[in-house]
């Protein structure tokens, strides 16, 4: 299974002297130049130029039937359960850490999966729940929301 953030087929790609690091679909479709025909600099940018009309890959769910059926499994499994970078005893990361606090703070049991040790996961996640970002909170089997949509809430209080 290929991401939109692997589906670049060209060898300029897998040159590691290209320097080229990574390259991110901005959309459904992924897109990568036929035939090099060099760098364009220009406003502090530079740009892959190619002479010919880029073609499109398809990208492929990372929501596969399986993993749906398990995450369908895991949210329903616990009250509340929290999707974040990794654990509410050492978060690893400052938004992921603000929600931990506040269901700390409110006392809520809750549990935690830890993102960043599968990709897969990580990236069926944003299509299951429809919300690019992490940490994602679910309760009672629903997807709640994000840090932004946690910490305005927690105000209101």
């Amino acid at each position: 299974m290929m991401s939109c953030v692997a589906a670049f087929q060209s060898p300029l790609f897998n040159t590691p002297s290209a320097g080229v690091r990574s390259v991110v679909a901005p959309h459904a479709q992924a897109y990568y130049p036929t035939r090099l025909r060099g760098w364009a600099s220009g406003g502090g940018k530079t740009l892959l130029v190619s002479s010919t009309r880029i073609r499109p890959i398809r990208c492929l769910s990372a929501l596969s039937p399986e993993l749906k059926a398990n995450l369908d499994k895991v949210v329903t499994s616990q009250k509340v359960i929290l999707f974040m970078k990794g654990t509410k005893e050492f978060p690893q990361c400052g938004f992921s850490n603000t929600v931990v606090q506040i269901l700390k703070t409110l006392n809520v049991p809750f549990e935690t999966i830890d993102i960043l040790e599968n990709e897969f996961l990580r990236q069926g996640l944003k299509e299951y729940s429809n919300w690019p970002t992490f940490p994602q909170l679910y309760i009672d089997g629903e997807f709640y929301g994000g840090c932004d949509i946690t910490v305005g809430e927690f105000i209101m209080l």
